[in-house]
């Protein structure tokens, strides 16, 4: 019943070390171990592979990916195609199909961010902490420091072959991952529209089926000065997104690094490549027969696509330029409704000898 309850309501239990608090007794003391050194405690290792834990429960959950789907109990969801070993995570996934006024929502103080779950929440404040204030996760073989365990976990695949790596492939398409909650995401171009939750944007036309897609979009009706910025540390590019300047980062690396710093994806149909993981999810699609994958339709013409972006772009020539956001060009009266034309278009003006 604590579930039920406010947290005002009920004894709570705090963290002596970081800002974590809970109803529970017992999931403190297991959060307590994430401030343990792993020569502390007694920690529990897989015998498949190199994955140890401090926690026998992740131990226990974690032995499912070692076992085919048909050797464990599964939980499959009524809404939607997606099953799970876990129910925990049949629990979780529920919520998308829940409108958000059905369930408690934990709200960001320093943000407008808002979420159906509690650990969301928790791995969200931290990018409002300095690398310095949280604990950090580093990688032995190279200096990428996260601060979320998970993302070191995902960072770690990049460094094992092909052949130690389990990958979630899709049953609708060709699509294959080394993150199930990538192939999760994914699943969600096969689901009907009306089968999900849908979240749309308060400003312009927009909807997705995915929250976190909302929450980036909605990035491009704020002024810059009003949300965090990424800086690059070699020019003075500057972006909202963090993944925006991860990508323009590879600009400035020496052709003579790509084969041993840059990570190339390759399609397995054609000569296409590229240092973009989403890049390379999207040019599926152009092998993947339309029958096998949701399209998008437009209201005022014939066309149609594969890609909801390619949908929102499209849409942009059935309005008045009064209608959208434009793009003003700083040395001449050019003006666009796609800030890439803009970037394209400025290249006019830089001299040919730079």
């Amino acid at each position: 019943m604590l579930i039920h309850k406010e947290i005002s309501e009920v004894v709570t239990y705090d963290c002596n070390h970081c800002s974590y608090n809970t109803k529970r007794r017992s999931d403190l003391t297991t959060h307590m171990l994430i401030h343990k050194e792993i020569s502390e405690v007694v920690t529990y290792d897989c015998n498949h592979c190199s994955y140890n834990t401090k926690r026998r429960s992740d131990l226990t959950t974690h032995m499912l990916i070692h076992k085919e789907i048909s050797e464990v109990t599964t939980y499959q969801c009524a809404l939607c195609p997606y099953k799970t070993k876990r129910k925990s995570h049949l629990t979780d996934h529920s919520l998308i199909h829940k409108d958000i006024s059905e369930v408690t929502t934990y709200d960001c103080n320093h943000c407008s961010y808002n979420t159906k779950r509690r650990s969301n929440l928790t791995t969200h404040m931290l990018i409002h902490k300095e690398i310095s204030e949280v604990t950090t996760y580093q990688c032995a073989l190279c200096p990428y420091k996260a601060k979320h365990k998970g993302n070191l976990t995902r960072h770690f695949l990049i460094h094992q072959g092909a052949s130690k790596v389990t990958t979630y492939d899709c049953n609708f398409c060709s699509y294959k991952t080394n993150q199930k909650g990538d192939l999760i995401k994914h699943l969600l171009v096969h689901t009907d529209a009306s089968q999900v939750v849908t979240y749309d944007c308060n400003h312009c036309s927009y909807n997705t089926k995915r929250r976190s897609d909302l929450t980036t979009h909605m990035l491009i009706h704020k002024e810059i000065s009003e949300v965090t910025t990424y800086q690059c540390a070699l020019c003075p590019y500057k972006t909202k997104h963090k993944s925006h300047l991860t990508e323009h980062s590879l600009i400035h690396k020496d052709a003579s690094e790509g084969a041993s710093k840059v990570t190339t994806y390759d399609c397995n149909f054609c000569s296409y490549k590229t240092n973009q993981k989403g890049d390379l999810i999207k040019h599926l699609l152009v092998h993947t027969d339309a029958s096998q994958v949701v399209t998008y339709d437009c209201n005022h013409c014939s066309y149609n696509t594969k890609r909801r972006s390619d949908l929102t772009t499209h849409m942009l020539i059935h309005k008045e330029i009064s209608e959208v956001t434009t793009y003003q060009c700083a040395l001449c009266p050019y003006k666009t409704k796609r800030k890439s034309h803009l970037t394209d278009h400025s290249l006019i003006h830089k001299d040919i000898s730079r």
